[in-house]
């Protein structure tokens, strides 16, 4: 089985950010370096090669069957891991986290020890992090144990909740109090000391902030959350820089979680009818991604690995967008997923293949609809 793991996703953007050029990708591919090499780059006095190294590293040891999106490129040549892992991996990682001057490196060796959990207890190690000071990274190590505690079952300490609440105590951002907010929540009853914090944040000006502290309250108290309605068709494009996601509701309404107003309130249930009758006339539902990848591979000379995104690559581009886009379509017979990476760059490679042509076809589709008039109001998120 599969994995699509959202957090480790999400920081693995952010690191291909902390190490990138113009491009999604990292400055320095060190994909087909042994662990050897790798090791030796960590003490590179470039902060980028050791960034980069770190991030190549928690790849190499990640659980193998977890996908990640916008993964950086792994070289053909690239070596499996040796195994069992050598000890010094981690007393060098554990060493960086705690020593290392530069908050970027300490990031990446934050993520690459999250993702060695699945070889080896981490957890005591990246605790330490906690005490970082730097606060952006006190959170994402509270981040990385909430989510340990998800996926291996791990009782939470107390440190973490506590890390949390005193890092945001007179945070004004945002997107900071919303994701500690959403990380409490992850927690549920064990996190009812963050009671109070969460009933002051409920009154926050900012909607996208009063959302999450709703949703974290109801899950601290054993509440249940209002039943969520199961959108028509859900759009979702996610590059290193930034990510869009559009749902589209039976009654017309098209919503994105980034904004506290419907994008389009003056879509009728017609016209949603009309855009499903023409994803099915162009062959959506008939489309597998996995179908389209076994091609590709078949034209490149690639090796097909099912499943996977992230392995093969469009002949001759310097610059890769990174961006991966997501097309889900439900009507009341049928219902159809298709993902993919870089489809745009894939396309213009290989414009013979149905599976993509109808793929960017039923995007442009899509897209049309939510596009917003010329000169239409920004959305304040008030």
């Amino acid at each position: 089985m599969i994995l699509l793991n959202s957090r480790a996703t999400v920081a693995l953007i952010g690191l291909l950010a902390a190490c990138s050029g113009p491009a999604a990708q990292p400055l320095y591919n060190y994909s087909d370096k042994s662990v050897e090499q790798l090791l030796t780059l960590l003490d590179s006095e470039d902060a980028d090669k050791r960034t980069c190294a770190a991030l190549f590293i928690g790849i190499r040891y990640r659980n193998p069957k977890l996908l990640l999106v916008n993964a950086p490129i792994i070289k053909s040549n690239s070596p499996l891991p040796e195994l069992p892992m050598p000890a010094k991996v981690i007393d060098r990682l554990s060493s960086m986290l705690t020593n290392d001057s530069r908050p970027q490196v300490r990031s990446s060796v934050l993520s690459a020890l999250s993702r060695i959990k699945y070889r080896y207890d981490t957890t005591p190690i990246i605790e330490q992090a906690l005490a970082d000071k730097d606060v952006f990274l006190r959170l994402r190590a509270a981040d990385e144990l909430v989510s340990i505690h998800e996926d291996y079952k791990e009782r939470l300490g107390s440190r973490v909740i506590k890390t949390i609440l005193e890092s945001v105590e007179t945070s004004q951002d945002t997107e900071t109090l919303g994701r500690a907010a959403f990380m409490l929540g992850r927690m549920g009853p064990e996190a009812k000391e963050a009671l109070p914090w969460l009933e002051k944040l409920t009154n926050h000006e900012n909607s996208y902030v009063r959302r999450r502290a709703a949703e974290a309250l109801a899950k601290l108290k054993g509440s249940k959350l209002p039943q969520q309605r199961t959108p028509v068709i859900e759009w979702i494009s996610a590059s290193h820089l930034r990510s869009y996601q559009f749902r589209f509701y039976d009654d017309g309404t098209i919503v994105s979680p980034q904004m506290s107003n419907p994008v389009s309130p003056t879509w009728t249930k017609e016209q949603l009818n009309q855009l499903l009758a023409e994803l099915q006339r162009i062959g959506f539902f008939g489309i597998k991604d996995q179908k389209a990848y076994e091609k590709i591979a078949l034209k490149s000379g690639e090796r097909y690995q099912p499943e996977s995104t992230n392995q093969i690559y469009p002949p001759g581009n310097d610059v890769i967008d990174g961006s991966t886009s997501t097309l889900i379509v439900r009507s009341h017979s049928q219902t159809n997923k298709a993902t993919f990476f870089m489809p745009g760059l894939y396309f213009k490679a290989y414009p013979d293949i149905a599976e993509l042509k109808i793929f960017m076809e039923a995007s442009r589709l899509v897209s049309q609809a939510i596009a917003p008039p010329k000169n239409a109001p920004q959305e304040s998120g008030k």
